[in-house]
Order: C-alpha cells, then sequence, then structure tokens
C-alpha cells in the first residue's frame, strides 16, 4: 500500500494513517517511532518501524533483511514476540506497524536498576526463562535471531515504576525484538 507524499511530515507529526508521540529508537538503518492511528479509530499506541527508501533501493543486503523481517513476523505469532501489524510505503520510507512494548529495554533496566534487579533472583530466573523459552521456539521452527542483546528485548512493563507492585507471580512477559536479523534454517 502506497500512501501519498503530503501524509508523511515528520515535522507535522504524521506518518501515513499515524500520528507521531515520541521516538522509541534509531537503529543502524531504521528508527522506530510510538504513534497512534490519526483518525482515533483506536486509542492503542503502535510502534512505527521505518526505513528510508533511498538506501534500501540501492543496498540488496539492507533490502533482503527488511523484506525478510517483514514476512517472518507476518507469519509468526507467540507471546514473546512482538505483534506485526502491517505495514505501507510512503514516497520517503518502508513502514512496518509493530505492536508497542510499554516498558523499558532489557539494557535500560539492568543500567538503572541493577542494585535491584540482583537482590531477586527470582525475576532474573524469569526473564531469563522468559528469553530461553522464545528462543528455543524460534529454533524449534527453524528460525534464528542473530542479533539477541540488551538493546532487543523489550519488557512490557516499566519493572520498578512508583506504585508498581512487583511479585514473583507478575506477569512480566517481555517482547523479543524479532526485528533486523531473523533467518530461517
Amino acid at each position: 500500500m502506497c500512501i501519498r507524499d503530503r501524509d508523511e511530515d515528520e515535522q507535522a507529526g504524521k506518518v501515513g494513517p499515524y500520528k507521531i508521540i515520541s521516538l522509541l529508537g534509531t537503529g543502524a538503518f531504521s528508527k522506530v517511532l510510538l504513534a497512534k492511528p490519526n483518525d482515533g479509530s483506536s486509542s492503542v499506541s503502535v510502534a512505527l518501524k521505518m526505513i528510508a527508501c533511498e538506501p534500501w533501493k540501492v543496498d540488496e543486503r539492507m533490502r533482503v533483511s527488511w523484506v525478510r523481517e517483514a514476512e517472518t513476523l507476518k507469519r509468526i505469532s507467540h507471546p514473546s514476540i512482538v505483534n506485526f501489524l502491517r505495514a505501507f510505503r510512503t514516497p520517503k520510507h518502508y513502514t512496518l506497524v509493530l505492536e508497542a512494548v510499554p516498558g523499558d529495554e532489557l539494557f535500560e533496566l539492568l543500567s538503572q536498576h541493577h542494585a535491584q534487579v540482583s537482590q531477586r533472583e527470582w525475576l532474573v530466573r524469569r526473564i531469563f526463562g522468559e528469553l530461553a523459552n522464545a528462543v528455543h521456539w524460534m529454533h524449534s521452527i527453524h528460525l534464528v535471531h542473530r542479533d539477541i542483546k540488551l538493546e532487543n528485548i523489550m519488557l512490557t512493563r516499566k519493572l520498578f515504576a512508583s506504585g508498581s507492585p512487583l511479585t514473583p507471580w507478575t506477569c512480566l512477559l517481555y517482547t523479543s525484538d524479532a526485528a533486523d536479523d531473523m533467518q530461517c534454517v
């Protein structure tokens, strides 16, 4: 689906049918924006993963990686892997619309709350167990994530936010960013 050029104006906070809320992050070839539908059809936020059209046209490896990511995310469903919602193109960007994950990166959690995390062995076990479960599932369907790192592991909630009780039974299902480097083997 191609959206008209006038439907993309990042300065005005608009990309396709979405209103930009904030920048979530940038990668080597893409950026991720938090957004909501312009038409008010939903109050649910989404993550827009965008890659510029120009480099995509000349870099075959980038193009293959992007198409692989989109096709893979369309076909898989697991509680610990971010959900693909749709894709669209504007004259400036190719965009994947993904489920927005409200928590922090595991990197941020460990950087900001190392002492609190290290005092809760059950929490470390839970996070490791969920990551191992997601990786095992991916391997069972012959899928390999070649870029597992703390920055690509998202928590579904902010764990040490004030007023947010944290117990061994709190739902922590975190979403692994199944993004750039998944490959079928």
